[in-house]
């Protein structure tokens, strides 16, 4: 922070940091609460979601080892109970009291849950015992309370971070430079010999820089009048009492306002209102006369005439009944104060152009044609975009208050419009022109429904080295000088970078918008394409004899089912590059089990994420492949068929899993030299996914594992 700014006692930057942190703080903490509260929520739907699992599937099971009294399986089931994810405690209990249990049980804290359990023999219900479970709520509530200290955490980081940037980037870019403004006007003296406003900074052609050039022209202003003061003031007391060598106009006057004598340099002040010595000045002059005689004080005022500005001070001599008016010509002064007033309402419009928040390039262009209009104060305006290439101009936006009738659309070539539009093109420059009153050079040519012009400043504007555009204004009280046109073409460029800019996303919006529907139609094609290749199949199966052929032929649908599966999900998803398999795993094991008459028990735990199509489709066919295994061998001539399926992110690899609960696998199993198509294509697709697939025979079936990298190869 400069020295500048340390002596501001209250700094903008300061202000703005703490009020960031204000709001900043009761916003996270707000956020925090509602983050503690939804993971709260959503922990404990998951809660209710294993209870029903518990009830709709374990109970089942349980009862069936129950009927057998099957200490063994009891103990395997209630134990399998105690390992979903919430839940602390799970027993097995008869009349004769609790047979099997895992976890400990507690009296608080807990959700707790009864299942009956029951069988039918000879057609009636049998009622066997319980099945108690206890979900733990503690932990539930302690994950979300972490959750949200964590959230809390890293948006409080994320807060000061953002606002410390605030801080300093307003401290370093605006607040120091508003801060040696406020210095440098404050040091400032007229006969001081004030040094020029430099700010601390490289110059970047910025409004800070254009405003301190403003201020310096204004100051270089301020001090040739003030030389000018003290250069007439020491002339007025060196000279006689009225001095006819005196190169500013002077003039005596009575109190009824009569002009009793003038120096010569009056003479061009005079003459335009037709006032001689003997007779009355101007009101304005016979009004300050009077009021300095009334008051014996000195009067001071300001008047024009021919384009030039004059500062007159009326001294009074009471005594003698008159008053001497000397006056200086102030027209530098006049014209900086008014070239600063003209930059810092472009400043304005600018900001308010580049702050509007236009929905379409139209709405746009009018927004500038008004900004426009206001800020060089003309009553008509128009907006022609122009081509080089075809040397036509396309009328855009018009502000005419009902007196012009041109259509938007009217498109004019090079040869109608040998108006003023064709000369900007022609020259490349602005033209102005103050007097169209009497023959109108730009008359022929113009299209038909133009207001009509008595005055007109016109502009071209450049993008790329290249005319794209011309504006017009139009009778401005005055006329226009070039300060105006100044203003105009700055304000237009800025506005065509806004523009180019509108247009620019608009394409990209256009082009992104086409190739997602050619992307969804490619997806939808491919589908249709492996459907028809499977109902061929099935058709092509009805012809066939031997069972074993049949089931081939089954087999290969089910396969390009899989495929077919992943274009179906792509093309209803938003996103066309992956799949999410959290949707995908379910419908695609659902869709194989339907396809066999053995009832199936399905258990997912398949973890939200999304997979790109090169990974998608193989481990769509793999876990195709070891479902279909398991169904045909794991549950042939079995009861209470049950398949486990899960799929998480594991150390930086994804894990698929399918585990049944069947007799397991053969002693002399060997995955890798089996000459069975399915666990061969299952090794292929593997080492396509670059990863490895394992099997494991377990006490009570057997599991598939594959593991393949998340990342590409």
């Amino acid at each position: 922070m400069n020295s500048a700014l340390r002596t501001v006692p209250k700094p903008l930057t300061l202000r703005l940091f703490k009020r960031i942190l204000l709001f900043s703080a009761a916003l996270i903490l707000l956020l925090a609460c509602g983050r503690a509260w939804w993971e709260y929520r959503t922990a404990l739907e998951t809660v209710y979601e294993e209870l029903a699992v518990i009830g709709e599937t374990k109970a089942k099971s349980v009862a069936a080892s129950l009927w057998d009294f099957d200490r063994e399986q009891l103990d395997l089931h209630v134990e399998g109970i105690r390992h979903f994810r919430h839940i602390s405690y799970a027993s097995v209990s008869d009349t004769s009291g609790v047979l099997a249990s895992a976890g400990a049980r507690r009296s608080s804290g807990v959700l707790d849950r009864e299942f009956p359990l029951f069988t039918f023999y000879n057609g009636q219900r049998q009622e066997l015992g319980v099945l108690h479970v206890q979900a733990d709520l503690e932990e539930v509530r302690r994950l979300a309370l972490k959750g949200a200290l964590r959230g809390l955490s890293f948006n409080a980081a994320l807060v000061l971070l953002v606002a410390g940037l605030v801080f300093w980037l307003t401290s370093s870019m605006i607040s120091r430079h508003l801060a040696a403004f406020a210095l440098h006007f404050q040091s400032y003296s007229l006969g001081g010999g004030s040094q020029p406003l430099a700010l601390d900074k490289k110059p970047a052609g910025d409004e800070l820089d254009m405003l301190a050039g403003a201020v310096n022209t204004m100051q270089d202003g301020l001090a040739a009048s003030y030389a000018q003061v003290l250069e007439a003031q020491s002339e007025v007391k060196s000279l006689a009492r009225f001095p006819q060598e005196n190169p500013s106009p002077i003039l005596r006057a009575g109190s009824d306002g009569v002009l009793l004598k003038s120096n010569p340099a009056s003479v061009e002040l005079l003459e335009p209102w037709g006032v001689v010595v003997g007779r009355k000045l101007p009101e304005t002059f016979a009004a300050v006369v009077s009021r300095a005689l009334a008051s014996g004080e000195v009067q001071g005022f300001e008047t024009d005439f021919g384009g030039r500005n004059f500062a007159f001070v009326a001294s009074p001599v009471p005594a003698e009944g008159y008053a001497n008016l000397y006056g200086m010509e102030i027209t530098r002064r006049v014209k900086a104060e008014g070239e600063v007033r003209r930059n810092v309402a472009r400043l304005q419009c600018l900001v308010r152009v580049l702050q509007h928040k236009a929905e379409t390039v139209q709405e746009f262009f009018d927004f500038c044609l008004a900004e426009a209009l206001a800020l060089t104060e003309s009553r008509f305006g128009c907006i022609y975009r122009y081509s080089e290439e075809r040397q036509e101009f396309a009328f855009n936006a018009c502000s005419c208050e009902g007196e012009c009738t041109i259509p938007r659309a009217t498109r004019l070539d090079e040869r109608e419009s040998s108006g003023i539009w064709d000369e900007v093109v022609r020259l490349r420059k602005p033209l102005v022109h103050n007097d169209l009153r009497g023959a109108n050079p730009f008359a022929p040519g113009s299209p038909e429904g133009r207001a009509g012009l008595r005055t007109i400043m016109s502009v071209p504007v450049f993008y790329g080295g290249r005319i794209v555009a011309v504006a017009g204004m139009a009778n401005r009280e005055g006329g226009y000088q070039d300060g105006d046109v100044l203003q105009l073409s700055l304000l237009m460029d800025a506005c065509w970078q806004v523009v180019a800019r509108l247009e620019a996303e608009a394409d990209v919006l256009r082009s992104l918008h086409e190739k997602e529907v050619l992307l969804k139609e490619i997806h939808h094609r491919v589908k249709n394409n492996l459907q028809i290749i499977s109902s061929l199949l099935f058709l092509q199966a009805e012809y066939v004899i031997e069972p074993l052929d049949k089931t081939m032929f089954e087999e290969s649908q089910k396969r390009i089912s899989a495929m077919a599966l992943v274009h179906e999900e792509l093309y209803g998803s938003d996103d066309l590059a992956s799949v999410g398999m959290k949707e995908y795993v379910p419908r695609l094991v659902d869709r194989v089990v339907a396809g066999t008459n053995v009832p199936v028990s399905l258990e997912y735990d398949v973890e939200d994420l999304r997979l790109p199509v090169t990974h998608s489709i193989p481990c769509g066919l793999v876990l195709n492949e070891m479902v279909m295994n398991a169904v045909k061998h794991a549950f042939r001539g079995r009861r209470g068929a049950l398949l486990r399926i899960s799929l998480a992110r594991k150390d930086g690899q994804v894990e698929l899993a399918v585990e049944d609960n069947g007799p397991g696998l053969p002693e002399n199993f060997d995955f890798e030299n089996s000459t069975t198509l399915g666990l061969n294509l299952i090794s292929s697709l593997a080492h396509q996914l670059s990863g490895s697939v394992q099997a494991q025979s377990l006490a009570a079936g057997a599991r598939f594992t594959l593991r393949f990298p998340l990342e590409g190869r």
